[in-house]
């Protein structure tokens, strides 16, 4: 593939998938949803586990009810994640899903993103944020199910109506969470990429992203390891002025973070490439690129904002549609999940520079709340199982080469018969690859798991409550 054209790939996947900011979070310019209407759920619960407290907020949701059938009685409930929700997909497979099965899709935006705000412009302080957990949020889910079953006005549904929650990737471990906690509610669930293991120091990202890049060829990932070191070099050796003399060239944002959040950046620019599945096209172009210079190049183009990466812009508490995710996202990891993505501990499988460490991750969730907030993933993997969740009609669904693959579960049939996993194994196949629009061009791999999750829900919404159903095919 020429440079051209590999820049060309680059620049397209910038406009598919949301922009990159740290720990994976996603800080899309935001695009007001054009289908369907967006509605308002006026009374939801801003504290669901205080029953002295009745303050309510307004909470974002759509419907997609061209292919319902009221007889049957079927919904498939999309949770949307860690930005600004995009409403209903009408490319995606569930929709497909949704189809085959002649079900209503629900689309929920997750509290505090988007235009879902518990204190207006006032949601960003670290006060406000009290309420930012996995725990609410999962609790929203079940106080919107209970009202949309007889109370709104916008479509019939049955009070013994059968909703399957899906999502993907954070939303994914809410969609296997939430079957887990409300089993009454939601007759299975389709968790795509789903990060249901909490992990404080996650260099298994790392790692994939080298095996993954590895699959075209032990010249790619090589390539990367001297480019960090490189750069390494630039930043450390000739003096601070030397530095940001360097750094400016990928652009003003760029100059004006520390070295550290430069390395971040430098490393995310190629994990996005593998984990949103153009692993294919990045080391394509690392094959041929003549200078540094293309480099630079690449990530101008790649539509990955520096600026996300600093400890100071996330600090700010002034609410932005565009920007607001990464701090939200940012609470959400330093006093819940973790996943700091750290260099594997032998070089030789490591991609990312060793200066990014846990020590950096400490002090930027520092830095950025004014307080020492810090993840005990203990407490959230003593809560749902981490990747020994135990719960039934769940499928645990992932990309070969998704570097988030290591927070999942690979093999949950072996410890609980009741959940299963599927993984695509093939080139190309990363983050939350089963939910997007099928193609004639997607690999025989792929295609064999999306049909494994249509029959598995389509048995779902045809069985009996009493019993649970998974089909291991």
């Amino acid at each position: 593939m020429s440079i051209a054209k590999v820049l060309l790939a680059v620049v397209v996947l910038a406009i598919l998938t949301p922009s990159f900011s740290i720990w994976g979070g996603k800080a899309g310019r935001f695009q007001e949803p054009t289908a369907p209407t967006q509605y308002w759920f006026n009374d939801q619960l801003i504290d669901h586990f205080n029953p002295k407290d009745t303050r309510t907020f307004a909470q974002r949701y759509w419907v997609e009810p061209q292919y319902y059938n009221p007889s049957k009685g079927r919904v498939l409930f999309y949770i949307c994640g860690e930005n600004t929700c995009a409403g209903v997909k009408n490319t995606s497979y569930y929709m497909q899903v949704a189809i085959a099965n002649q079900a209503l899709v629900v689309v929920l935006e997750h509290r505090y993103y988007g235009l879902s705000l518990p204190f207006g412009n006032n949601s960003l302080t670290l006060d406000s944020l009290t309420y930012l957990t996995v725990e609410q949020a999962l609790a929203d889910c079940a106080h919107f199910i209970g009202w949309m079953k007889g109370n709104n006005s916008v479509v019939n549904i049955p009070l013994n109506s059968k909703w399957v929650v899906v999502g993907g990737s954070y939303a994914g471990a809410m969609s296997a969470w939430f079957r887990l906690k409300y089993p009454h509610l939601v007759v299975g669930s389709w968790a795509s990429s789903s990060v249901i293991n909490a992990i404080t120091d996650f260099t298994d990202y790392d790692y994939q992203i080298f095996l993954a890049t590895n699959a075209s060829g032990p010249a790619c990932p090589k390539t990367i390891q001297n480019l960090t070191a490189y750069v390494e070099s630039n930043l450390y050796e000739y003096g601070a002025a030397w530095a940001l003399q360097f750094k400016s060239k990928f652009g003003p944002s760029a100059a004006k973070l520390t070295n550290e959040e430069f390395l971040y950046y430098f490393a995310d620019v190629f994990s996005a490439a593998v984990q949103y599945s153009q692993r294919v096209e990045l080391c394509n172009y690392l094959a041929t690129y003549t200078s540094f210079d293309d480099i630079v190049r690449y990530f101008n183009q790649s539509g990955i904002d520096p600026i996300t990466y600093s400890a100071n812009f996330t600090a700010l508490t002034n609410w932005d549609i565009n920007y607001s995710a990464n701090r939200l996202w940012t609470y959400q990891v330093c006093t819940q999940f973790g996943w700091f993505q750290t260099a594997h501990p032998n070089p030789a499988y490591s991609l990312r520079s060793k200066f990014v460490n846990i020590t950096f991750f400490e002090n930027y969730c520092k830095q950025v709340f004014g307080a020492p907030l810090w993840p005990n993933t203990d407490l959230i993997n003593n809560e749902f199982g981490g990747k020994y969740i135990a719960s039934s009609n769940t499928l645990i669904v992932n990309g070969g080469e998704d570097p988030w693959l290591w927070a999942s579960n690979l093999n949950i049939g072996a410890t609980n018969p009741l959940d299963t996993s599927y993984t695509a194994n093939c080139n190309n196949c990363g983050h939350c690859i089963d939910l997007k629009q099928p193609t004639v061009n997607d690999p025989v791999a792929l295609t064999n798991v999306r049909v494994k999750i249509l029959n598995n829900i389509t048995n779902w919404f045809n069985a009996p409550r009493s019993s649970p159903v998974m089909l291991d095919i």
